[in-house]
This record gives C-alpha cells, structure tokens and sequence, in this order.
C-alpha cells in the first residue's frame, strides 16, 4: 500500500484498521454527519420567511463527540439578502 497523502487520510487508515472497516466506511461515516447539515441547511427556504422569521430559526446542529455547529441569525439575514437580490437580476 502506498502512504497516504494527508493527514485526513493517515486519519482515515489508522481508523480502519483499529475497526476493521474498510477506509470508504470510514470516510463515510466521518463525512455524513456535514452532508446531513449541509442538506438541512439547504432545505431553509428563506424566500418565504421575514426578516423576523429569519431571526427565530432553529439554528444549532449538534454532534455527538464534537460539539455543536452555531449558525447566527445575522449569517442566515445576509444569505438571505443576497439570495433575494440575485432574484431580481
């Protein structure tokens, strides 16, 4: 086996091996917990919302072992913005 590139990937093997599961597993695994944020955070349609109901979303992702992911009001107020501003070019 050639080494692994990065630090993520040496990250990934080590892992492997300790479970005996393949790297892919692994990665997927490592990776699904931000794919399933990603998605949520796409499903936000804020074309309906108020600038209000944009401040009284739920915005916390927590990770078991890692933490929590804070998305500001303000974050989501300038997305919107800039949303609605590319609508009317």
């Amino acid at each position: 086996m050639g080494k692994p590139s990065s630090t993520e990937d040496i990250i990934f093997r080590r892992l492997s091996l300790k479970y005996n599961l393949s790297e892919s597993i692994i990665k997927e695994i490592c990776h699904s917990q931000f794919e399933f944020t990603s998605k949520k955070m796409k499903e936000f349609s804020l074309k309906e919302k108020t600038d209000e109901e944009i401040k009284e979303l739920k915005t916390n992702f927590r990770f078991r072992g890692l933490g929590s992911l804070y998305v500001s009001d303000k974050l989501l107020y300038n997305r919107h913005k800039i949303k609605k501003d590319g609508d009317k070019n």
